[in-house]
């Protein structure tokens, strides 16, 4: 029903401005859960280029205690998306590779990543999110 709504608001374009096209895919993962993938094509000169725009969309940190205040929902996010340590020590981890015969082992996914106080967009237009 909440996807069935968000869709809505996509088509409406009161969620992303002028939305030219939008495409889902709806995967269902091992624990049960669905994860849903969503590319929105906007307008022509409606692209967000701004941290804080972007900010307001995309986060890629755990709620603040104000909309969770028995801690249930963090517990959730921790148990079923945050991986496991990925470093040499931990060579079992999930994302742990080697690249070829002779190189150590390295997280495919690059993990751990940099902690960082803003979010802020880098060289090639890519956004690196506030951690």
């Amino acid at each position: 029903m909440k996807f069935g709504y968000f869709i809505d608001l996509i088509k409406s374009g009161q969620t992303f401005r002028v939305c030219r096209v939008f495409v889902y895919i709806i995967e269902y993962q091992k624990r049960g859960l669905l994860y849903v993938y969503i590319i929105v094509f906007l307008d022509a000169g409606h692209a967000y280029s701004d941290p804080i725009q972007i900010n307001n969309l995309i986060r890629a940190e755990l709620s603040d205690k104000e909309f969770d205040l028995d801690g249930s929902l963090n517990a959730i996010v921790k148990q079923v998306m945050i991986q496991g340590s990925c470093d040499y020590y931990n060579y079992t981890a999930l994302y742990m590779a080697k690249k070829d015969l002779n190189s150590l082992l390295r997280c495919i996914k690059y993990y751990p990543r940099e902690f960082h106080d803003q979010m802020t967009i880098n060289n090639n237009g890519y956004p690196i999110y506030r951690r």
